[in-house]
């Protein structure tokens, strides 16, 4: 990582970069996920860094690690990230982003429309398509607004898979449409990898209706997340955001002992 640091030493702490001689045409903070994939990290982040700058964008990168043993929840981090983010800076593009996807060309625009965006529609995994039609996972981008109005993503789903189908779900009950770039150009490569400790779940196979959406889009999400923020560092090439997840039960023990 030292190496790559002197590359990119242009980067403010924290992983900021912007423009030096022009104004921003956006900012954005790319929110990704992370668990226990360091040669993924580092591949990311050279990529991602390389070519953002060219398309003139005041942006930071955000990676939420989640400690603990529990299994993994992709829907809880990104929200959270999403919360921390703001704390940060005037962001106006949020884009959550897989860590196992990089960008095949430098020409994807990376910014908001009026509706939430999915950026990775065609990715080599998949033949350069989506699995199926539904599908709304590896990135997406939303406005503030657009976000806040479907509540965020379901922190509901522990292991991989479902969070995604859910939050096509949100979009469509919070009166949005999704929109895709074109396959010629929306081109992602997805990175290979073995299935991590404490991420396989019968989710996986899972895919919730638009009912079971319904029934609790508006209970769990930004509106119900229970977490505890573990440590924030402003690394050269990165935030870095650790935090450990908790049911209601866990943060009335964490309070309780906070009170001694």
């Amino acid at each position: 990582m030292k190496a790559m640091e002197k590359v990119f030493s242009m980067l403010a702490p924290g992983g900021h970069g912007e423009p030096r001689n022009c104004r921003a045409r956006h900012r954005i903070a790319i929110i990704v996920p992370y668990r226990n994939r360091p040669l993924h990290r580092r591949l990311f982040l050279y990529n991602m860094h390389q070519w953002l700058p060219k398309q003139m964008l005041d942006y930071m990168v955000i990676i939420i690690s989640q400690l603990g043993k529990e299994k993994f929840n992709r829907g809880a981090l990104m929200n959270i990230g999403f919360v921390e983010a703001q704390k940060l800076y005037d962001w106006e593009c949020f884009i959550f982003h897989d860590i196992d996807l990089l960008p095949e060309n430098d020409r994807i625009p990376y910014r908001c429309l009026d509706q939430p965006l999915h950026l990775s529609a065609a990715m080599s995994k998949y033949n350069y398509s989506i699995p199926y039609k539904k599908y709304f996972g590896g990135i997406c981008a939303f406005t503030k607004e657009q976000f806040l109005r479907m509540n965020g993503f379901s922190n509901d789903y522990w292991g991989w898979g479902g969070e995604d189908d859910d939050a096509h779900n949100r979009v469509l009950l919070a009166g949005y449409s999704i929109s895709r770039y074109p396959k010629s150009l929306a081109r992602y490569t997805m990175l290979p990898h073995a299935n991590q400790a404490g991420t396989s779940n019968a989710s996986n196979c899972y895919t919730p209706s638009i009912n079971e959406t319904l029934s609790k889009w508006k209970k769990s999400g930004l509106s119900s997340l229970n977490y505890h923020l573990y440590s924030i560092k402003f690394l050269p090439l990165y935030l870095s955001i650790q935090v450990t997840l908790m049911d209601k039960g866990q943060e009335r023990l964490l309070q309780n002992s906070s009170d001694c």
